[in-house]
């Protein structure tokens, strides 16, 4: 997991360091990212089907999905563009936690080549209140993942994954 993460740029351009586990994440029909995979904006317009990583059922976690790449990675003046955020997530049912914000699927300009797309898991310590977290109407670029996990008491990834989209 650190070496895909390292490899692909995400550390240090979206965390310090790796996840410790791999994120399994399926957009269905046989669509499941892995390793940074090429996958189109149409395969991810709407949120994956299923998300697994290693979990307490007790526990409560965040999902977020972020491109680092906005609107260029040449040029990433957005840098990180948040595509989704969840929080007090029991266990790993996504759709039983509180959407801070709705999924967005990829859409990379045309021409401005691969854009990678890291889907992170964090487990909270507590609930996190969704209004707290001064997201709500706040523009979707310029989110800083690292300043959100410190906000909120989040400490490294549990898991992580990511893949790569493009438009010609």
């Amino acid at each position: 997991m650190a070496n895909e993460f390292e490899t692909s740029g995400l550390v240090p351009d979206v965390l310090d360091t790796a996840p410790s586990d791999v994120l399994r994440a399926s957009y269905g029909s046989g669509l499941d990212v892995a390793s940074g995979n090429e996958l189109t904006p149409a395969q991810v317009w709407n949120p994956p089907v299923s998300l697994h990583w290693p979990h307490q059922a007790d526990a409560l976690y965040t999902v977020c999905m972020v491109d680092p790449d906005a609107p260029s990675r040449r040029s990433p003046s957005y840098r990180s563009w948040l595509h989704w955020l969840v929080v007090n997530v029991p266990g790993e049912d996504v759709t039983a936690g509180d959407v801070v914000t709705n999924y967005q699927g990829a859409q990379p300009p045309s021409g401005t080549g691969p854009h990678r797309y890291a889907l992170v898991v964090f487990r909270q310590p507590g609930p996190i209140e969704p209004a707290a977290t001064n997201l709500e109407g706040a523009p979707r670029g310029g989110f800083d993942l690292r300043t959100f996990a410190r906000s909120h008491g989040l400490a490294t990834a549990v898991a992580g994954s990511h893949f790569v989209s493009r438009t010609p």
